[in-house]
């Protein structure tokens, strides 16, 4: 537990902690920044503040035993790498608030199958998510303020083929339908 008068952490703070299992940061965090819990190899549950904005690189490179992450609406960036590597997550629940998801940052998430998009603001860079080889289910919620040219080929080409994408409504719409 990181309690709440912690408002920030240091670059590569919990850097191999190998033995850390749950973490619930500080409700003051807006920054979690680089490398914070890179090789934590058997973190499993991170307790994400309501006021997080922004994840910088590599902050959870190799977590392996992470399963599942949910953000709420305040995050608006993911760095390069932050979850690279976490080969047991499966799924993500985005929050309403992100702008940005930066280059490799779910690369290589193998077991990764479920990915809650919301309304896009403006980018998802390439290779986000290459790698996630078992991705067959990109949800869009708020569909109808969602920009759907931000979902550009390098992100639709990383989705694997016959992926389904889910509209609120329960519409399902093939990959095909956003390639041009």
């Amino acid at each position: 537990v990181i309690p709440d008068s912690v408002t920030d952490i240091e670059e590569f703070a919990f850097e191999e902690c190998t033995s850390l299992t749950d973490v619930r940061l500080s409700n003051n965090l807006t920054v979690l920044k680089s490398g914070i819990f890179i090789g934590c190899i058997k973190l499993k549950n991170i307790n994400f503040p309501e006021g997080l904005q922004e994840i910088q690189h590599f902050t959870f490179f190799k977590c392996q035993s992470l399963k599942k992450v949910n953000f709420f609406n305040n995050l608006e960036k993911i760095g390069m790498g932050a979850f690279l590597r976490c080969t047991h997550l499966k799924k993500i629940k985005m929050s309403l608030g992100l702008k940005e998801i930066r280059k490799s940052a779910f690369k290589d998430c193998f077991a990764l199958e479920k990915v809650d998009l919301p309304q896009i603001a403006s980018k998802i860079s390439k290779s986000a998510f290459s790698g996630c080889e078992r991705l067959c289910e990109v949800n869009l919620i708020d569909v109808f303020r969602c920009r759907i040219d931000s979902l550009d080929e390098h992100f639709l080409c990383q989705i694997k083929q016959g992926a389904v994408f889910v509209k609120p409504e329960d519409e399902f719409l093939s990959l095909n339908a956003f390639i041009k």
